[in-house]
């Protein structure tokens, strides 16, 4: 089964997030199906394929919170691309084998920068 691919942005005119297929030309949009959306550049950000626990799609970009109890594992961080996969970078480390975690969407990097403070 392959997964879902699609994109958010922020939308250049009114700062609301749109979601749907991405375009690059001339600038960077977002077709949402209806039409097409400018959207500021730094704020596109992947499909993870993932759901968090409130049904959320998670995209890179979202500040997660993973609570494991097998692994005694509790952090927060951001969602990201590297590697050629998806992690979650941390404080302290990058966790590339987060699939395995049930993670919560607690904000992102666009509107919730703080979220990363010191005690991420």
């Amino acid at each position: 089964m392959m997964r879902e691919i699609k994109f958010r942005g922020k939308c250049a005119e009114t700062g609301q997030w749109v979601y749907g297929s991405y375009v690059d030309y001339p600038v960077p949009m977002i077709n949402d199906m209806e039409e097409f959306i400018e959207v500021v550049p730094e704020t596109i950000g992947q499909f993870t394929g993932r759901v968090e626990t409130n049904c959320r799609g998670v995209y890179e970009g979202d500040i997660v919170e993973v609570f494991d109890t097998r692994d005694d594992l509790h952090f927060k961080g951001e969602v990201v691309f590297e590697n050629c996969s998806f992690a979650i970078r941390g404080r302290l480390v990058t966790h590339y084998r987060w699939m395995d975690y049930e993670v919560t969407h607690i904000g992102n990097v666009h509107d919730n920068p703080e979220l990363l403070g010191e005690n991420a």
